[in-house]
């Protein structure tokens, strides 16, 4: 065999044996873990949410809508007084009734508005005008007020109790007729009103019985001096006039 073909031979072992030789040596790299994906971290927000406002078990989280229209209706008793003089006498309420429709709109747990509209009674009195008799008066006292309300709802997850105070403004006054001879069917009827701007302070607790339904006591007093007509005379006669009334009522809450 020639010298040339020898060294070509020889080259080509050298270059199998090489490359046999680093293919058993080599020990293989393991392969890389497969990396599970990192779950997210849980909602602290939630957590916190969970511990500081648990699960009313009157219906809903909190006492009722933060902010929400409500309509209510209380009914109870009136003490109704007339300040007696020379041309007042034998003044006395011949109804104690009071019936008053609540309308407004809630804030927050801690202030709403609203207005309120009240019949507080009837008086039954004898008038007089420089000592002379004009009859007996009867009439209705009604009210019209605007009022806000400041609550103060506990406990604290579920407000179900809340009392509050509040103050308002309108007018209260009397709307009425009387007759000199209220036992003649032919006396002639005179007619009297008399309506002046007041205030009046409220007082209540409020207790939530089932969701939105809200029952309450409610204390309010008002007071104003009016002008009455002397019925057959065109007199006015001042006349010192307050109530206080003492109510149960009932309110909704709109979501």
């Amino acid at each position: 065999m020639p010298m040339v073909a020898r060294i070509v031979l020889l080259a080509c072992f050298l270059v199998i044996s090489i490359t046999a030789h680093g293919r058993s040596g080599v020990t293989p790299r393991p392969a890389a873990p497969k990396m599970r994906p990192t779950p997210p971290p849980p909602d602290q927000g939630a957590a916190l949410r969970e511990v500081s406002a648990p699960e009313n078990p009157l219906g809903g989280q909190f006492y009722f809508p933060r902010r929400s229209w409500f309509l209510g209706i209380d009914v109870g008793s009136a003490d109704v007084d007339v300040e007696k003089n020379a041309n007042l006498h034998t003044t006395k309420v011949s109804d104690h009734t009071v019936l008053q429709l609540n309308w407004g709109y809630r804030f927050s747990p801690y202030y709403r508005l609203g207005l309120s509209l009240a019949n507080i009674g009837k008086i039954d009195q004898v008038v007089y005008a420089d000592s002379i008799y004009y009859g007996h008066l009867l009439a209705d006292i009604t009210s019209i007020m605007l009022n806000n309300y400041f609550s103060w709802p506990f406990p604290r997850h579920n407000e179900r109790f809340s009392p509050y105070i509040g103050l308002g403004i309108g007018t209260f006054g009397v709307d009425g007729e009387g007759k000199k001879d209220p036992d003649n069917e032919d006396d002639p009827v005179y007619s009297t009103k008399s309506r002046k701007f007041t205030w009046q302070f409220i007082a209540g607790f409020d207790v939530r019985v089932y969701r939105q339904v809200v029952v309450g006591i409610d204390i309010r007093h008002m007071q104003a001096t009016l002008k009455l007509s002397a019925l057959a005379s065109t007199d006015k006669i001042d006349a010192e006039m307050s109530a206080t009334t003492y109510a149960l009522g009932v309110k909704y809450y709109f979501k």
